[in-house]
């Protein structure tokens, strides 16, 4: 049986009577302060004593272990484990891998734990834009926790409190008008980017779960008059394929999207399935076009009478226009765009894809109250 602590283990060697035991310690011999491994004889009681005197002379006046170490031995194995059991989006996980790599590693990744001083940390952070130097500061907090969780440390600097900068990343937040929307989805008519830009634009859907829609879930009904489609959005496209856990859970949700848009999604959902293709945005091989080849297409894409925005932002212009264009109540188009509800919202309200159907249909057919008097 193996006995463990956070600087040393004891373990059974195969060779009967004899201890596996495995310690931190920089000897001297060029390596640094890393993990050691010795076999010796005797019981489990003569290991231990073994280990008490190599901690006397290695382990309370020993270094503690770098960020590199602490971030492979601690971090990383959690992380992967929380990302299998689902506990951890893949979005999130890749963000911490970039954060990482880019922004931690290069400054922070030889230096012992112990060793990092607030005023360095501070100067880090000020070198970043606002959320960068969040992200940043956070996943660092983490991993030099885990290092002083585990005993390779004694202290986390990044744990403190430090001044971000206010200043954001200069993120684009132009958007389009109904009219604009209108235009860009008649120029994306017959390529790739004609789905996402209708399910984004028209049903408020973000880019991966527009891209992630098979062509049996659209369904079309008739509500005062207008056709429209339903759908139900269970699953996101992500860069290493479909997954069916959503940003959030109020993510789980029914899109609404009116004429003419409807018609020609049902359209598309047909025309593919006669070929077999089971995918509303199908790459023509029985799969979805890939977020890579959206992203390459969004980049050349020039609609006409309309100037260039982020494909993020088809999402806000619906948002935008739904509220200000159209008149919809601000409860109601957070419930249809799947965020996270109030109070009033977890309690007592209990919207349905009938009830968005309904309110979709009105809303273009203008027999919504404007907005300013919700």
């Amino acid at each position: 049986m193996t006995q463990r602590n956070s600087w040393g283990s004891n373990s059974p060697a195969r060779r009967k009577g004899y201890r596996v035991l495995r310690y931190w310690a920089d000897t001297n011999d060029g390596r640094g302060y890393c993990r050691r491994c010795m076999t010796v004889k005797g019981s489990r009681r003569d290991g231990f004593e073994i280990l008490r005197d190599l901690w006397a002379k290695y382990g309370e006046d020993s270094a503690s272990v770098t960020m590199r170490a602490a971030f492979a031995r601690w971090w990383l194995p959690d992380a992967d484990q929380r990302l299998e059991d689902g506990d951890l989006a893949k979005n999130t996980y890749d963000l911490y891998m970039s954060t990482w790599r880019n922004h931690i590693a290069p400054k922070w990744a030889d230096v012992e734990v112990d060793s990092v001083k607030p005023a360095d940390v501070r100067e880090w952070l000020l070198s970043m834009s606002k959320w960068t130097a969040t992200v940043s500061k956070s996943l660092a907090s983490m991993i030099a926790g885990e290092a002083v969780r585990m005993g390779g440390a004694t202290k986390n600097a990044f744990s403190m409190k430090y001044r971000i900068p206010r200043k954001a990343e200069g993120r684009d937040k132009s958007i389009w008008t109904l009219a604009e929307l209108s235009a860009a989805a008649e120029s994306a008519r017959g390529t790739i980017l004609e789905v996402p830009v209708i399910l984004c634009g028209f049903g408020s859907c973000r880019v991966g779960e527009a891209c992630a829609v098979r062509c049996d879930e659209v369904e079309v009904s008739v509500e005062h008059g207008m056709r429209i489609a339903r759908v139900p959005i269970t699953r996101q496209l992500l860069k290493g394929g479909v997954s069916d856990k959503l940003k959030n859970p109020q993510s789980v949700r029914t899109v609404c999207v009116p004429e003419p848009w409807s018609l020609r999604l049902r359209e598309v959902a047909d025309d593919n399935m006669a070929e077999g293709l089971p995918w509303l945005n199908d790459n023509g091989l029985g799969e979805p076009v890939t977020r890579v080849a959206i992203k390459s297409a969004w980049s050349r894409f020039s609609p006409t009478g309309a100037e260039r925005i982020t494909m993020q932002n088809l999402r806000a212009s619906w948002e935008t226009f739904m509220r200000w264009e159209l008149g919809v109540p601000a409860d109601m188009v957070d419930s249809m765009m799947g965020h996270a509800k109030g109070i009033r919202e977890k309690h007592y309200d209990r919207p349905e894809p009938d009830v968005y159907a309904e309110t979709c249909a009105m809303a273009h057919l203008g027999m919504m109250h404007p907005a300013k008097s919700v």
